[in-house]
Order: structure tokens, then C-alpha cells, then sequence
């Protein structure tokens, strides 16, 4: 049985754990996977790589990052029935509903095409006698999503584009039950 590996900047690492969680095929409880349960010390390296990723990330244009996501969104729609297929098969979906939740989250993709005025601050002169106001967004830094077994397309894509388009690094943690869709979106 496979052994789904960890993600760490792009890369794929195997776990040095021996703590593995079984993803079980709900129709018939065929085991279709592994899921590492990642140790204390390949967390804190996660984290320490997005961190030092995030700080060229931020760097990179808003421009720049919207031609990221407008790749990552024509793949998605390339991949939405293998990834909606999967769902099917690791969470028991129907193959219309897993599609449901593919394109609910390309959706949100799509929307993150436009950071570079959802990025745009405000500004107010003369608020008061002899003051301005003004309001920039910046990224906050390494920001992290846990998804849930039920929507395991949907969510990482409610949570990534946004995430990345405004400049953080990202973590997920997929469902330990459906991790696939959610490994499959990540590789894109």
C-alpha cells in the first residue's frame, strides 16, 4: 500500500515516522493509502522552510503572483475530474457532487485573479484637521489551513489562492481520510 509523502517546499519527502494512518475506501473498505503521522521535528522543519520561503515570496509582485494563480487555475480545470474522481473514491462522493467541489473552489481561484486590486490600500486626506489616513496590505507571513473530510477540494481552495495571491507561504494539513484531492491540488 502507498505511502503518501510529506510536501515540504515543493518537494516530496518521505516521513520518518512509523505512525501511518490508513485512508480506507468507504464503498468498500479497500485500503487505498497511507498517511504519515509527521513528527514533531519534520513539523518544525515545515514550518521553518515556508518561513524561509515566505520572505522571497512577498518579494515577488502582486502581478507576478496573480500569473501563478492563473497557471494553477487552467490546471485545475485540466485536472478537475482526476481530482474529482479521487474524491469519489477516497470519501464516497458522488462523481457530480466531487466535481461540485472541485469547481467551488476554482471558483475562488478565480476570484484571487484579481489581488491586484483586492491588494489596493486606501488612502483619506484631511480625516481630521492636520491628519491623513492611509491603510496598505502586506502579507502577514507563513499562514496554515486544515481541511476537512467532507470538502477536500473545496476548502484548501478557499484557503491557498488567497493565502498565496496576497504574498503569505502556506502550510495545509489535508484530511488524514481524504488526502489525495488535497495532495493532487498541491502538486498542480
Amino acid at each position: 500500500v502507498n505511502v503518501l509523502p510529506l510536501i515540504i517546499n515543493g518537494e516530496e519527502v518521505s516521513s520518518v515516522s512509523t505512525d501511518f494512518i490508513d485512508v480506507v475506501d468507504p464503498s468498500s473498505q479497500q485500503v487505498l493509502c497511507r498517511v504519515p503521522c509527521s513528527t514533531k521535528e519534520e513539523m518544525e522543519l515545515i514550518v521553518h522552510t515556508a518561513v524561509e520561503a515566505q520572505k522571497q515570496w512577498r518579494e515577488v509582485p502582486v502581478q507576478q503572483r496573480t500569473r501563478v494563480m492563473i497557471k494553477f487555475q487552467t490546471l485545475l480545470v485540466e485536472h478537475k475530474d482526476r481530482i474529482a474522481d479521487v474524491i469519489v473514491k477516497e470519501n464516497g462522493k458522488t462523481k457530480v457532487d466531487a466535481l461540485g467541489d472541485v469547481t467551488r473552489g476554482i471558483e475562488v481561484v478565480e476570484h484571487s485573479l484579481g489581488m491586484p486590486t483586492l491588494m489596493m490600500g486606501e488612502a483619506v486626506e484631511q480625516i481630521s484637521r492636520d491628519m491623513d489616513t492611509s491603510t496598505i496590505r502586506q502579507p502577514l507571513g507563513v499562514v496554515g489551513g486544515i481541511a476537512p473530510f467532507n470538502f477536500p477540494a473545496m476548502i484548501p481552495l478557499w484557503m491557498m489562492p488567497i493565502a498565496l495571491g496576497t504574498g503569505n507561504a502556506f502550510i495545509l494539513k489535508p484530511s488524514e481520510k481524504v488526502p489525495s484531492a488535497s495532495m493532487m491540488i498541491v502538486k498542480l
